[in-house]
C-alpha cells in the first residue's frame, strides 16, 4: 500500500500526517463500497384532526 498510487507522501522518513492517511483510508473504503439506493418510504397516511 505504501507504494501504490495515491497514498500520502511521507513527511520525513516514515512518518504520515494522520489527516491525509484517514482521508485515503475514507477514499478506499467508499471505492470498495457498493452504491446502495436509499431505501424508499412508503407514503404517509393523512389523519385528519378531530
Amino acid at each position: 500500500m505504501l507504494r501504490s498510487e495515491g497514498f500520502p507522501r511521507p513527511i520525513g522518513g516514515d512518518r504520515f500526517r494522520l489527516d491525509t492517511l484517514i482521508a485515503w483510508e475514507n477514499a478506499q473504503l467508499a471505492a470498495a463500497r457498493p452504491a446502495k439506493p436509499a431505501p424508499s418510504l412508503p407514503p404517509r397516511k393523512r389523519v385528519r384532526a378531530s
